[in-house]
């Protein structure tokens, strides 16, 4: 198990062989109405680097590849689920990316959150993972102290190795 964040990985790796622009991120909670997502898909344009459904947060997110290039791919220390979103939105938030994002209200409903640890049984121990982040970041979320990994002067991309 590679986790969310590797998981995640693994679609960057697999958009960039096909040469995509975008890397969608969906839960499998994710439920469409009659527009089938492509409602979605259509906010999806090249002024836009970032575009989460209202509402559903990072359960429907998608992401211009370009921003990988600018702050590296999802820190697969937060394993096996949680924080790698935080941690990414403090890496784009530090990169100058603009925030909020855009944010569109799209015919996505959810059946449940936590689908795979309340389904599958995942143990997720939050508290090695927050800590981690404070550890990275020197504090917690809206309140770091680090404005680069570790406080170590590196880029963005750069997170100790698993």
């Amino acid at each position: 198990n590679r986790g969310v964040a590797g998981s995640w990985n693994l679609g960057i790796e697999r958009a960039r062989a096909e040469q995509s622009d975008w890397l969608v991120i969906m839960s499998a909670a994710c439920r469409f109405g009659s527009a089938g997502g492509l409602d979605f898909i259509a906010e999806l344009t090249v002024d836009r680097d970032i575009v989460e459904a209202w509402w559903v947060g990072w359960h429907l997110i998608a992401f211009r590849l370009d921003v990988f290039d600018r702050i590296g791919i999802f820190d697969e220390n937060f394993w096996p689920a949680y924080w790698e979103d935080n941690d990414f939105g403090r890496r784009l938030v530090l990169s100058g990316q603009p925030y909020p994002w855009v944010k569109p209200k799209v015919d996505v409903t959810l059946t449940g959150f936590a689908h795979r640890v309340t389904a599958g049984g995942v143990i997720v121990d939050t508290a090695a993972l927050a800590a981690y982040y404070v550890r990275k970041w020197g504090g917690p979320p809206s309140d770091e102290g680090y404005v680069t990994p570790y406080d170590s002067g590196r880029g963005l991309d750069w997170w100790e190795p698993r």
